[in-house]
């Protein structure tokens, strides 16, 4: 026997499904809100209030990932994330998001408190007002916060105007100013692109960090980067058919061992540095001591700026017979005396396994580098018996390097 029930019936049923997914995803942002401002409370920071055109953005940018049933901080042909949020509201004057899908909502703050920059966006001191959105999908559930800071929601007394790239830096310990930097001297240096130099640097004298030197060519390639973000109204460290970084770094001129790079959009220079040292990723890439130089570009689209800082381990453009000069030092300094024919040193080089020449070597070592600075820790043994007293040093091309910069040497050692 079937049971058929009539259509009034099943309309109330239906009504009664979407009314427990929508209650279901109220509980579920009000959670997520609570959960926020906990975390910040613990950590001595103001709570977020609840925004009305944030929450309808977000809601509107969740429904959009549920849809394509994937997360991104902006869908094919949707607008980036800060004009997105201006549509419903000017009043913001920075904004920040994070999205998620997870099967609970407990694993989705868990995972966002977790990850540096999530956690960073929720902890962020500038922010005081959120909106909230997560749509549940059987077991499915896409969450989006959306944070902004809006002066209408201050008090007047206290409401804080956009910074300006004029105002105050801010005081540093008379002993942890930065050096001077003769790069900068000569270049031609966008005024906001030189205020997060000086910053970066400001930031590292204060770690007792070595101080980054300007670079031309990694600031060719974040002015590239700069102007695809712009261009799109959103951030990101690598767009739909760019090359990355590491090939636009090469690209450039740029010849190093480490890359890596911030990216920020904010209404001035002066908050871009503030949210990037608020992070602990992007605070991590500013104080990095494995890195001596950076290239900076800042981009100005309706009021906002696109900034990007690329930062680098530089390795010097080195001809072949520089590099067997660099590293015959190193041998002559330990008593080696160097063969002047290179060639078959050379040929070994570019091989990787075995002998190619006439002069048969008692050992060879070959190894890359991103620095001839000093021997390889694995030849000192060999040097240490006292058998070898002369050496032939060639340098060959990195076959297979891809963007890095890195050297490749050969070391025969003979009786």
């Amino acid at each position: 026997m079937t049971c058929r029930r009539s259509q009034p019936a099943l309309l109330l049923a239906l009504l009664a499904l979407v009314t427990i997914a929508h209650a279901q995803s109220n509980v579920a942002e009000q959670y997520l809100i609570a959960a926020a401002n906990q975390e910040r409370a613990a950590q001595g920071i103001a709570p977020l209030k609840p925004d009305p055109a944030l929450t309808a953005a977000a809601r509107n940018h969740a429904a959009l990932m549920a849809q394509r049933q994937d997360i991104s901080h902006q869908s094919s042909g949707e607008p980036g994330l800060f004009p997105r949020i201006q549509a419903y509201s000017p009043s913001f004057d920075a904004v920040a998001e994070n999205v998620a899908y997870a099967p609970t909502v407990d694993q989705i703050h868990t995972g966002w408190m977790n990850s540096p920059g999530h956690r960073a966006n929720l902890l962020n001191p500038s922010y005081n007002t959120i909106g909230v959105a997560v749509l549940v999908n059987g077991r499915e559930i896409y969450a989006v916060e959306d944070f902004g800071h809006s002066t209408t929601s201050e008090p007047k007394r206290n409401r804080r105007q956009p910074v300006q790239i004029a105002d105050p830096e801010p005081e540093v310990r008379p002993n942890a100013q930065p050096t001077p930097n003769p790069e900068v001297a000569t270049a031609n240096i966008n005024q906001e692109a030189l205020l997060l130099f000086n910053a970066a640097n400001r930031e590292r004298a204060q770690q007792n960090t070595p101080q980054l030197r300007w670079d031309p060519t990694l600031a060719q390639a974040a002015a590239y980067h700069a102007a695809q973000m712009a261009s799109r109204g959103t951030i990101s460290h690598q767009f739909a058919g760019e090359s990355d970084l590491s090939a636009r770094g090469s690209s450039a001129g740029a010849h190093f061992s480490l890359i890596s790079e911030n990216v920020a959009e904010a209404p001035s220079a002066t908050r871009v540095h503030a949210a990037w040292m608020q992070s602990q990723g992007h605070r991590e890439n500013i104080l990095d001591p494995k890195v001596d130089a950076v290239g900076i570009a800042v981009v100005i689209r309706n009021g906002q700026r696109y900034a990007v800082q690329d930062f680098a381990r530089t390795t010097q453009n080195l001809t072949l017979e520089q590099q067997e000069a660099t590293v015959g030092a190193l041998l002559d300094n330990v008593g080696l005396t160097l063969l002047p024919d290179t060639r078959d040193a050379r040929t070994t080089c570019a091989t990787s396994t075995g002998f190619h020449g006439a002069n048969q070597p008692g050992f060879i070592m070959r190894y890359t580098s991103a620095s001839l600075d000093v021997l390889p820790d694995q030849l000192a043994p060999r040097l240490a018996t006292g058998k070898y007293h002369q050496a032939s040093v060639g340098a060959c091309a990195q076959n297979g390097k891809g963007s890095f910069s890195t050297y490749r040497i050969a070391i025969l050692l003979y009786p």
